[in-house]
C-alpha cells in the first residue's frame, strides 16, 4: 500500500506537498482539541463529584478572587467554561472538515486533468488499442473512487488515530491496568472480524470497478446505437442486461458499505464491555466513594469520546485497506498512458528554425507500417510525392490501407521504417503536430458537438470570428442556415449532406493548404455527392486535396489517383490511365457507376 502511495504522490500529488503538510497539522491540532475538550470536563465531574474538594487550585484561587464560595455559582462557572472549549472545538472540527472537503476537490480535479493532459499528449495509436468505456470509467468512476473512500477514509485514519491515541494516552497514563486489559480486548475482536471480512471486501470492489465499467458501457451502447436498437427492437435485450448490471452493482456497493460499516458495532460492543468491566473492577477494589465517581465519570467521558474515534479509525482502516485495489489500477493506467506520450516538440532543430509551412511537396520514402508487432504490415514501403496544389486521389478496396496512409501523412501514428520529408526537410513524425493549422480533415462520420454551428465550425476555440464563419458557410453552400442554430450531438436533426457540408466548413475554417477527405461523400446520395464534389473541385486551386472515395466520381478529375492493394502502393496515375491498365479499378469504375 506504501509503495502505491508512493507512485501516486510522485504522480499527482507533487504540487500539494505544503498542502499536504498543512493539512496533517490541521489534523494533529485536531487531536489535541479533543484531549482539550475532555480535560475541561474533568474540573467539572470533580466538582460534582465532591464539591468541597478544593482540588482544582485555580478554581480555588478564581473563587477567592472574585469573593464568592458558592458551589452552584463555581458549577456554573465550570459548566461555561467547558461549554466555550466544545464550541471552540467544534468550530475547530467545521473548518478541519471544510479543508479536506477542499483539498478533495482540488486533488480530484488536479488527477482528472492530470489524465486528460496524458490523453491528449497520447500517440494516436494507444486510443486504437482502449476501449472509450474504459477511459472514461477511470477517469470518472475510478478517481472518484479513490478519492472519495480511499484518500478521504486515508486522511481520517490518521486524525482518529491521533484522537485515540491521545485520549488512549491520557487514560492509560490514569487508569493503567483497565486500560490496558480494554485495548487488549478490542484489538482481539477487531483482528478477528478483519480477518474474516477483509478479503471479501476487497474483492466486492474489484467487482465493483468492472460493474462499472460494464454500466458505462451500456450507457454508452443505449445512446449511440439508439437507431440500431429501436429499428432491431433490441431494448428488452439492453434493458434486462442494463438491469441485471444495475442491479448487481446497487448490491455489490451495498454489501460493501454493510460490511465495511460492520466493525464500528463490534468495536462499540467491546468499549462498552470494557467499561463495564472496569467499572466493576473500580467498585470492587474501592467501594463506592465520592473518589470513584470521579474516576468512573471522567472514564464514562473518555470512553464515550474514544469509542467514536476509535469506530472512525477502524471503519477508515477497512475503506482503506478495501480500495487499495483502485489506487494500484489507477497509477497503473497513468503509468501505462506514460509509455504513448509524445516527444515534446521543438521548432529547432541543430540550432536551424524549422518552417511551419508546407511551399513544394510531401514525400514519403520507404515508408512502412505496424499496428502491432505480431500483426502484417499495414503500409509496406511506401514511397509518395504529393506536391503543392494537387488533387490527388486514394484508391483501394476496404483494407487496403487507405486511411492508414492518411493517418500517417497527418502524423496521427508513428512510421515503424522509413522517413517523412515536408519541403525536401526530413520531419520527425511527432513534430508534425506542429503543422495542423496547416491541415483540413473532414472524415466519413464527422463529430458535431451540441452546440451552434457557428461553435461547430470554429471547434476548439474560445474566440469566434464570425466573419470567417460566414465567409466558409458560404462556400459550403450553408446559406440557409443560422451561425447561431443550435444542433444536437452528431447533427441528429439534420440531413448527412448537410452533416459533410459543415464538417467541410470546419476544415476550411482556418484556412488549410492541404484539405484531406477521408471517404467524406461516400454515404451521401449521389444529388448531394455533386454538390460536395462542386465544393472540391471549387478548392482545388487554392489548396492542396487529398480524398479517399470509394465512389469514385468525387475523384474523376484528380491529377493523379493512388491505387492501393494490401498496404502497397499499386500504380500511381490518372483515371483514364489506371482504368485502361488495370481490370479491378475498371471493374470498381462499374460499380461506381461512373462512365
Amino acid at each position: 500500500m506504501f509503495q502505491d502511495l508512493k507512485v501516486f504522490y510522485r504522480n499527482f500529488c507533487t504540487g500539494f506537498k505544503w498542502k499536504i503538510v498543512c493539512l496533517l497539522l490541521i489534523s494533529f491540532f485536531a487531536g489535541i482539541f479533543e484531549l482539550i475538550g475532555i480535560a475541561a470536563i474533568i474540573p467539572l465531574i470533580s466538582i460534582l463529584a465532591d464539591p468541597g474538594s478544593g482540588k482544582f487550585s485555580f478554581m480555588a484561587k478564581f473563587s477567592e478572587a472574585i469573593h464568592c464560595n458558592n458551589t452552584f455559582f463555581m458549577f456554573t462557572i465550570s459548566l461555561f467554561f467547558v461549554l466555550g472549549i466544545f464550541l471552540m472545538k467544534d468550530i475547530y472540527m467545521i473548518f478541519h472538515q471544510y479543508i479536506i472537503y477542499r483539498f478533495s476537490c482540488l486533488l480530484k480535479n488536479k488527477i482528472c486533468l492530470s489524465f486528460m493532459q496524458r490523453l491528449f499528449n497520447s500517440h494516436y495509436d494507444f486510443f486504437l488499442r482502449k476501449d472509450s468505456d474504459s477511459l472514461i470509467n477511470t477517469i470518472d468512476n475510478t478517481t472518484r473512487y479513490v478519492i472519495s473512500p480511499y484518500l478521504t477514509y486515508l486522511q481520517q485514519a490518521f486524525t482518529y488515530l491521533l484522537i485515540t491515541l491521545l485520549l488512549g494516552g491520557f487514560i492509560i497514563y490514569n487508569f493503567f491496568l483497565p486500560t490496558i486489559f480494554a485495548c487488549l480486548l478490542c484489538g482481539c475482536i477487531y483482528y478477528l472480524q478483519h480477518k474474516l471480512i477483509k478479503n471479501k471486501i476487497s474483492d466486492i470492489n474489484c467487482h465493483i470497478v468492472q460493474m462499472n465499467t460494464n454500466n458505462v458501457s451500456i450507457l454508452q451502447k443505449s445512446i449511440l446505437a439508439i437507431k440500431e436498437i429501436k429499428i432491431w427492437q433490441a431494448e428488452p435485450f439492453i434493458l434486462k442486461n442494463f438491469s441485471l448490471v444495475s442491479n448487481k452493482l446497487n448490491q455489490l456497493e451495498q454489501y460493501g458499505i454493510f460490511l465495511q460499516s460492520f466493525p464500528s458495532f463490534v468495536v462499540e460492543a467491546a468499549i462498552m464491555i470494557s467499561l463495564c468491566m472496569f467499572c466493576l473492577f473500580m467498585a470492587y477494589g474501592q467501594g463506592i466513594s465520592a473518589k470513584l465517581i470521579e474516576k468512573l465519570g471522567i472514564i464514562t467521558v473518555v470512553f464515550f469520546r474514544l469509542a467514536p474515534a476509535l469506530n472512525r479509525f477502524w471503519t477508515a482502516v477497512g475503506v482503506v485497506n478495501a480500495h487499495k485495489g483502485l489506487l494500484k489500477s489507477l497509477n497503473e493506467e497513468y503509468e501505462e498512458l506514460s509509455c504513448f506520450q509524445k516527444t515534446s516538440i521543438s521548432s529547432t532543430v541543430d540550432g536551424n528554425t524549422k518552417t511551419n509551412t508546407f511551399n513544394k511537396a510531401i514525400r514519403l520514402k520507404n515508408v512502412s507500417f505496424k499496428y502491432s508487432s505480431n500483426k502484417a504490415f499495414g503500409l509496406n514501403n511506401i514511397n509518395l510525392e504529393i506536391i503543392k496544389g494537387e488533387f490527388v486521389g486514394i484508391v483501394g478496396a476496404s483494407g487496403s490501407g487507405k486511411t492508414t496512409l492518411i493517418e500517417i501523412i497527418l502524423g496521427l501514428l508513428n512510421t515503424d521504417e522509413g522517413q517523412y520529408f515536408i519541403d525536401n526537410e526530413p520531419i520527425q513524425q511527432w513534430e508534425l503536430e506542429r503543422l495542423y493549422p496547416l491541415f483540413g480533415y473532414v472524415t466519413q462520420f464527422p463529430y458535431l458537438a451540441s452546440d451552434t454551428i457557428a461553435h461547430n465550425i470554429a471547434f476548439g476555440e474560445s474566440k469566434i470570428d464570425y466573419k470567417r464563419v460566414a465567409e466558409v458557410m458560404d462556400i459550403c453552400l450553408l446559406k440557409d442556415f443560422d451561425p447561431q442554430q443550435k444542433l444536437l450531438e452528431f447533427g441528429k436533426t439534420i440531413s448527412g449532406g448537410q452533416r459533410q457540408r459543415i464538417a467541410l466548413a470546419r476544415a476550411l475554417y482556418r484556412n488549410p493548404k492541404l484539405l484531406i477527405l477521408d471517404e467524406a461523400t461516400s454515404s451521401l446520395d449521389i444529388t448531394t455527392e455533386k454538390e460536395i464534389s462542386t465544393i472540391i473541385d471549387n478548392l482545388r486551386n487554392v489548396m492542396t486535396i487529398i480524398a479517399i472515395a470509394h465512389r469514385l466520381s468525387t475523384l474523376k478529375t484528380c491529377d493523379k489517383i493512388i491505387y492501393m492493394d494490401q498496404g502497397k502502393i499499386i500504380d500511381i496515375g490518372s483515371f483514364s490511365y489506371l482504368k485502361a491498365n488495370y481490370d479491378k479499378f475498371a471493374e470498381m469504375i462499374q460499380l461506381s457507376n461512373v462512365d
